[in-house]
């Protein structure tokens, strides 16, 4: 009788003791999935305020008009609903109209390749090349950050290939200055040294080979990267294009020797190299650069 009682004297706290803590535990749990519940509720409040502001007014400017619209996509954006923001960046990226800018675009873009949802990085991609030919190659708010002189390794290979034809045809659409023919080499050295896919390195290489002669011309080994954090030089361009190999799969390779021959006719007629002294130039010029000149 003992026994029993002093067996009981201790598995009676120790009971309440865990009854109370599967109590604590499920409380918790509601108190959770209520704070998710009110999260997401204010997330759709916001949503929907946000697409409120794509109302059109008939007696307002396009200025607002578009204002508006670029408010309510970047609101989209980041409150987690990137992928409705790029359905309705379907219509609103029309230079032709009031919508929104390209550098409101590029921002949408940017967080929807950062986003980790395959289906929503390959729509941005898409978008991305689909406006390529809207693109100024010198502004660097026309590309996005992720991508300028840096790269996104974990993109699935069909948005790598993508974003390569995408920069491919914005340095196509532009000018072949040394501001483009810099800015070209330099992105595309990013993808080639920061992909640890050989297929990449080998298509990246092919269209940086396209380029190379002309980059050599320049006058210069040091090439700024990663807004002045570190520079890329002439011979990892070099070795990167080293790299360059034909595709596998016999359409893209077509695709991409149709680049290479198109970027090689583009950059050749690169009239005489000639720094650009004119205001804001300095993000595109060279000469703020620590360069080895060479002789």
């Amino acid at each position: 009788m003992t026994i029993v009682l002093a067996l009981l004297a201790v598995l009676v706290p120790a009971s309440v003791t865990v009854v109370g803590y599967w109590i604590k535990q499920q409380s918790d749990r509601r108190l959770n999935l209520q704070h998710e519940q009110d999260n997401y509720r204010s997330k759709i409040d916001l949503a929907l305020r946000a697409i409120d502001l794509f109302g059109a007014s008939s007696d307002a400017p396009d200025a607002a008009s578009s204002g508006k619209s670029s408010a309510g996509l970047l609101a989209l954006a980041h409150l987690d609903l990137v992928d409705l923001a790029l359905a309705l960046l379907v219509d609103l990226w029309n230079p032709s109209s009031s919508g929104v800018s390209a550098e409101t675009a590029i921002q949408v873009i940017n967080t929807a390749l950062n986003s980790k949802a395959p289906d929503v990085q390959l729509f941005a991609a898409e978008l991305l090349v689909r406006n390529a030919n809207t693109l100024d190659i010198n502004n660097s708010l026309h590309w996005p950050s992720s991508l300028d002189n840096s790269w996104i390794p974990e993109l699935p290979f069909a948005d790598k290939l993508l974003i390569m034809d995408a920069l491919v045809h914005t340095a196509l659409v532009n000018t072949p200055n040394e501001g483009a023919i810099r800015t070209l080499a330099v992105r595309l050295n990013a993808i080639s040294s920061g992909d640890p896919d050989p297929r990449i390195k080998g298509l990246a290489g092919g269209l940086i080979d396209a380029i190379l002669p002309v980059v050599r011309t320049l006058g210069y080994l040091d090439f700024i990267q990663g807004g002045g954090r570190k520079f890329v030089t002439l011979y990892e361009m070099e070795e990167a294009a080293a790299q360059a190999m034909r595709h596998p799969d016999g359409f893209i390779d077509r695709i991409i020797e149709n680049r290479i021959q198109a970027l090689k006719q583009w950059s050749q007629s690169c009239p005489t190299l000639s720094l650009d002294l004119s205001p804001g130039s300095i993000t595109t010029s060279p000469s703020m650069e620590a360069q080895d000149v060479q002789e």
